[in-house]
């Protein structure tokens, strides 16, 4: 059994692996909540064994993952998290940022999704992926779901693409910093994004 609240590990610099920040701006995935087969994606979260990981990521039936994109030369879609201290248990809210590029049905569809409620989940891909490629995807909102932040649209700004604020609502914060994702090594993890989108 874990000890909360004790440190038993330390952060160890890496200078042949020097982390570059920042995630990749090909595509932020992001799944319904409720589509995720809980009862079959596998959680290993363990301080003794130094594990905070999900090691296989399973959908229910007919489900699918929805990708938006980025534009590879800039920094449109971005991931962080912050602690949010209370006087109780402290938490962590998450927030991913993506892009919807025009004003055309299917973009305005898809924003009235988020104003309606959607929940979702994010998979970001990290800049840096690790000395042996095991820490290049990461999971946000898996415990609580991300919610639409704060939506402006205003056509003279950033070329008419809506930026839209992804993240954790209160009192729904995440129990925890995002989860690293790996199922076996990265090929194999990027192999089952790509057939989560169906």
């Amino acid at each position: 059994m874990s000890v909360c609240g004790k440190l038993n590990t330390g952060a160890l610099w890496d200078c042949a692996n020097k982390d570059t920040g920042g995630i990749e701006q090909r595509e932020i995935i992001l799944i319904n909540r409720s589509d995720i087969d809980y009862q079959n994606t596998v959680v290993e979260r363990d301080t003794e064994t130094k594990k905070h990981r999900i090691s296989n990521l399973a959908l229910l039936p007919d489900a699918k993952a929805f990708a938006f994109q980025g534009i590879p030369s800039k920094s449109i879609l971005s991931a962080g998290y912050q602690l949010q201290t209370s006087d109780f248990i402290d938490t962590v809210s998450h927030t991913v940022n993506v892009a919807i590029y025009n004003q055309c049905e299917d973009s305005l569809v898809t924003l009235n999704q988020f104003i309606d409620g959607a929940e979702v989940v994010a998979v970001v891909e990290n800049k840096s992926k690790g000395k042996d490629r095991d820490c290049g995807f990461q999971i946000y909102g898996f415990d609580r779901g991300l919610k639409a932040g704060e939506l402006t649209y205003n056509s003279k700004e950033n070329n008419g693409i809506v930026l839209l604020p992804l993240s954790s609502k209160e009192p729904d914060f995440e129990p925890y910093v995002p989860y690293n994702y790996l199922e076996t090594d990265y090929a194999t993890t990027k192999t089952k994004i790509e057939s989560l989108k169906g």
